[in-house]
C-alpha cells in the first residue's frame, strides 16, 4: 500500500491519498505512517483545519489508547501545518487581529512541544540580551505502587494536572506535554523563591483533586542563568526535586 501511496504522490495526486490512507485506518488506526501521510495530503490539499484535527486526533491516540509518546515525526507536522497556514499574504490590520484573538484567555500558554521549544529559544535570547532570569521546570507523575497506570486513567490525571497548572500560572508562562507522564514549564522572571512558590501551589492544588491516592506529583526546577546568578547560586538550585 505504501508503494501506491509513493506513485500517487509522484504524480501528486492528495486528494486520493486521502482517500486511501482514511480506509486503510478503518482497518488499522494505530500505522504512524498512514497519520503522517494523510496530514501531509491534507496540507497539500489546502485543508489545513482538517490536517490539525488529524494531528490531535494521532497524538490523543498515542496518549490515551497506547499509552506511549508521538513520535517526533508527528509532533514535527504540527509546525509544519501550522507554518503552512500562514503561507498566505493577508494585510497588517488582518495579522494583527489574527494575532489579538487569543490575548483574552488566562493562566499560562499551552502549546505543542515543537511550539515550546522555539518560545524557550526566543525567551533564552531575551535573558541574554537583557540579563533576565528564567526558570525551566519539569512535573511528573508517578504511582506510589510502581505499578503502571492503565491509559485511560493516565489521561485523566495529566488532563487534571494540565487544567491546575495552568490555572496556578501566570498568563506569561507556558506549558506543554513533554511526555507520557511530564510537562515542561517556563518561567520567566522569577526568583528561585517564587519558582518553588509556584511548583508548590501547583502540587497543593493538584493534591486537593486526588485525596488519599496513589497519585504522586513531583517536580524539578532548573535556573537559566545568564550572568545572573553566581557560580555558587547555580550550583545549589541547579536541580530541585520535592516529593511527598
Amino acid at each position: 500500500m505504501f508503494t501506491l501511496l509513493d506513485l500517487l504522490k509522484v504524480e501528486e495526486e492528495y486528494d486520493v491519498i486521502v482517500q486511501v490512507c482514511r480506509k486503510a485506518m478503518d482497518v488499522d488506526m494505530f500505522d504512524e505512517r498512514l497519520h503522517l501521510e494523510l496530514m501531509m495530503a491534507l496540507v497539500k490539499t489546502g485543508k489545513k483545519r482538517e490536517a490539525l484535527s488529524q494531528y490531535y486526533f494521532a497524538t490523543d491516540l498515542h496518549y490515551k489508547q497506547l499509552g506511549i509518546q508521538p513520535s517526533g515525526e508527528i509532533r514535527a507536522v504540527y509546525k509544519l501545518i501550522v507554518q503552512a497556514d500562514q503561507e498566505m499574504e493577508a494585510d497588517i490590520e488582518k495579522v494583527q487581529n489574527m494575532l489579538e484573538e487569543d490575548t483574552d484567555g488566562h493562566g499560562a500558554f499551552v502549546c505543542e512541544y515543537e511550539i515550546f521549544k522555539e518560545i524557550y529559544q526566543l525567551q533564552r535570547r531575551m535573558l541574554e540580551r537583557y540579563n533576565g532570569t528564567m526558570f525551566l521546570a519539569l512535573l511528573t507523575i508517578s504511582n506510589t505502587y510502581e505499578q503502571r497506570f492503565d491509559n485511560l486513567v493516565l489521561d485523566n490525571i495529566m488532563k487534571q494536572l494540565l487544567h491546575v497548572s495552568q490555572t496556578n500560572l501566570r498568563r506569561g508562562d507556558t506549558i506543554s506535554r513533554y511526555s507520557v507522564m511530564q510537562y515542561v514549564v517556563l518561567l520567566p522572571s522569577v526568583t528561585y523563591e517564587t519558582g518553588r512558590l509556584v511548583m508548590d501551589r501547583i502540587k497543593k492544588a493538584f493534591y486537593n483533586e486526588y485525596v488519599k491516592s496513589s497519585v504522586v506529583l513531583t517536580y524539578k526546577l532548573r535556573p537559566l542563568c545568564i550572568n545572573k546568578y553566581d557560580t555558587n547560586t547555580q550550583k545549589k538550585s541547579l536541580e530541585i526535586k520535592e516529593e511527598e
